[in-house]
Parts: structure tokens; sequence; C-alpha cells
């Protein structure tokens, strides 16, 4: 999956420290990224998604798991708005 149409964006050169940052297309999540680091390895997102200059992926575990707390959490959402409107 590609980045977002900003990709890196809000980049601060610095001697070998240069940082920007990026969102994660599947979670919404911005990150803080060393430009060094991301053009290598990449950067891992707490989602389970990798992300590096070349586009993000998610592994199919990672994704499933993303998929049902994303589910608990519009279920816990729904519940909590009925409960509101009993009171």
């Amino acid at each position: 999956m590609p980045l977002d149409e900003k990709g890196v964006y809000g980049v601060i050169q610095c001697v070998g420290r240069g940082t920007g940052k990026v969102n994660c297309p599947f979670c919404g999540k911005k990150l803080l990224i060393y430009i060094w680091s991301f053009s290598g390895c990449g950067k891992n997102c707490k989602c389970g998604a990798k992300l590096s200059f070349h586009g993000a992926y998610m592994e199919d575990k990672d994704y499933q798991k993303f998929i049902e707390r994303e589910e608990r959490s519009i279920k816990q959402l729904l519940n909590d708005d009925q409960d509101y409107g009993k009171n």
C-alpha cells in the first residue's frame, strides 16, 4: 500500500539526525521517523504495519489482529452509545 499523498512531511535536516513525520495508512497514527533509518529498514507502527519509503504493508496475522481490535472498538462505541441513551 502506498503512503498517503503527503508521504514523509515535516522533515528537519540536521547532520545525521534528519527527522520527519509519516501517517500510518492503516490506523492513521502519526509517526516520528529518522530519515536514515526509514530509508533502510523502515518503521514499525504499533498497529503492526511496516512502513518505508517503498510503501507500507501488514502481514496477514497482524492484519487480522488489527481488524479484530477495530471491530471490538466499534462494538464498544455502539454499546456506550446505547448505554448513554438509557440514562
